[in-house]
């Protein structure tokens, strides 16, 4: 958005990227000369309806990103725009059945992404719609039924059996793949256990702990900004409304020590709690830091793997 030319209270100017006129957004928000931009857009949750709103001071603004509805079919439509000779008469846009063909159809493109690019977007700076949509590629891979949430959590649950064992993955509840459903419930204990496996896989662990973000990059760029860590660093973060978390791994490189950590911070207060929260598990860090950077004959016994801190 930009604000008008033609002062206050006028409302601003949109531009759509891509641009698309299949799409168009309701302004709701207004120009201002004072104040700061507060403007903001929303979404109608099934379709793509969008509406801005807030204030918008000055000519040159920030890109606001939006989720899009059904991302397949808005992709779909955009290229039948393109395409079209006469935009006026747009060919119709849908989904293909399940197991539909195509009979003499050309094949236009076939577009790949490396794994390890799709898990470094994931992780780096928290794609969710690459989440999501890995979660169920599994299901489809494992199952060979279409690619579900509810084909995906089943697929990752047998992964997880076989991978640390039967009981975390009875004790796991997976709804999604981004994180961002409150029905899912994983443990800290799970976690470490899952981190842990992938370090000592020569094949998977480096694509992963080069997936993860260092301080300073990524979903860590504002983290461990006062001084820095003895030990490397590599991590997730994890953000709800009441939950903060960070899980990933701590490398000592002189003495080649590594460990691999989970926190998860619940029941955060609304006001002033999530600032708090991330200062809380930043002490944690740097207590474990702390911890595997001593020298051997300086390191104290760790808490029991099962420890729990209350507060």
């Amino acid at each position: 958005p930009s604000a008008s030319p033609d002062g206050p209270s006028v409302r601003p100017s949109v531009r759509l990227q891509p641009s698309a006129t299949l799409f168009d957004i309701a302004v709701r928000g207004r120009t201002v000369t004072k104040g700061r931009t507060t403007a903001w857009v929303a979404r109608d949750l099934n379709a793509n309806d969008f509406t801005l709103f807030g204030n918008v001071r000055g000519r040159a603004q920030s890109p606001i990103r939006v989720p899009v509805f059904n991302p397949p079919l808005f992709l779909g439509a955009l290229l039948a725009e393109r395409l079209a000779d006469d935009p006026a008469s747009l060919p119709s846009t849908r989904l293909p059945e399940h197991d539909e063909q195509f009979g003499g159809a050309e094949t236009i493109a076939i577009v790949t992404t490396p794994l390890a690019d799709v898990v470094h977007r994931c992780n780096k700076v928290s794609q969710n719609l690459y989440a999501d949509a890995l979660l169920k590629l599994v299901g489809h891979i494992v199952s060979g039924e279409p690619g579900s949430f509810a084909t995906g959590a089943a697929s990752i649950r047998m992964i997880v059996a076989d991978r640390i064992g039967a009981d975390d993955a009875r004790q796991s509840i997976i709804a999604d793949g981004s994180g961002l459903s409150r029905d899912n419930r994983l443990t800290a204990r799970l976690l470490v256990r899952w981190l842990a496996s992938f370090a000592e896989d020569d094949t998977l662990g480096p694509v992963l702990h080069a997936s993860l973000p260092s301080p300073g990059e990524g979903t860590l760029r504002s983290w461990f900004t006062d001084r820095p860590l003895r030990c490397e660093l590599h991590a997730k973060t994890g953000y709800l409304r009441g939950v903060r978390a960070l899980s990933g791994y701590l490398v000592h490189e002189p003495s080649g020590r590594r460990l691999a950590f989970s926190i998860i911070v619940n029941n955060v207060p609304a006001r002033g709690g999530s600032a708090e929260a991330k200062l809380v598990v930043q002490r944690i860090v740097r207590a474990l830091d702390a911890h595997l950077a001593a020298p051997p004959d300086r390191v104290e016994q760790p808490a029991p793997a099962n420890a729990e801190l209350g507060g």
